[in-house]
Parts: C-alpha cells; structure tokens; sequence
C-alpha cells in the first residue's frame, strides 16, 4: 500500500470518528433539553399545586405583582421627569437671555425710576441729567 492511500484511510477514519462525535453531543444536548424542559414543568405544577391549596398566597401574589407595576411606572415616570426639568431649565435660561438682550439693545436703561426720598420723586441716568 502506498503512503498516500494510508494518508486517505486515516483521514476518511477521522472524518467518520468526527460524524460520530457530532451525533453523540446532539444527542446529549437534546437529553439535556428534556431534561430542563420536564424540570421547568415539575416546578410549575408544583407552583400550582400550592397556589390552589392556599388561596391567600394566591392573593398575596397578586398584590406583588401589581405592586412591582406600580413601582415600574414610578421609576419610569421619575426618569422622565429630570429630562423634561432639564429641557425647561434650558428653555427658561435662553427665554431669560434673550430678554436681557433685547433689553439692551432697545435702551431701557434711560427709563427714570421713581425714589420717594429723593424730592422730586423722580431719578435719571447720566444722560438725562447732563441735557
């Protein structure tokens, strides 16, 4: 026999040993599946079987359940609420600004402000009492 027919024989015995290793492990995997799956169902019914024989946990769990809602609606309506504070912060500062702004720009500053200490009652600015 040649080196290269012996090189094809070991090669085909492997493939085979890796096909059979690949069925093996599915078949484990699916026996593990069951596994679970007859597990999950145990707890379940075991869940059950308590649940009717002790209608005051059923209950209980009900009142848990709509508790934990309750709490999720709280936290996402707290979360809400930071964004929406901090969305009106920015609005009322550029709102504030842009009034300073047009304050400035429209020379209120000359505007005479009533003092009642002062005889006369009335003060001006720099510009008023110079003219």
């Amino acid at each position: 026999m040649s080196s290269v027919s012996a090189v094809y024989l070991v090669a085909q015995y492997a493939r085979y040993d890796i096909k059979k290793m690949e069925a093996e492990v599915e078949l484990k995997k699916k026996a593990d599946e069951k596994q679970k799956a007859k597990e999950m169902e145990a707890a379940a019914l075991l869940e059950k079987e308590a649940e009717s024989t002790n209608p005051e946990l059923l209950k209980v769990k009900e009142r848990l359940e709509a508790l934990e809602e309750t709490l999720k609606d709280i936290v996402v309506e707290t979360k809400k609420r930071p964004i929406e504070d901090k969305r009106k912060d920015v609005a009322d500062q550029h709102q504030h600004q842009e009034r300073e702004d047009a304050n400035s720009k429209s020379g209120d500053n000359n505007i005479p402000v009533k003092n009642p200490t002062i005889p006369g009652g009335n003060i001006s600015t720099d510009t008023e009492a110079k003219g």
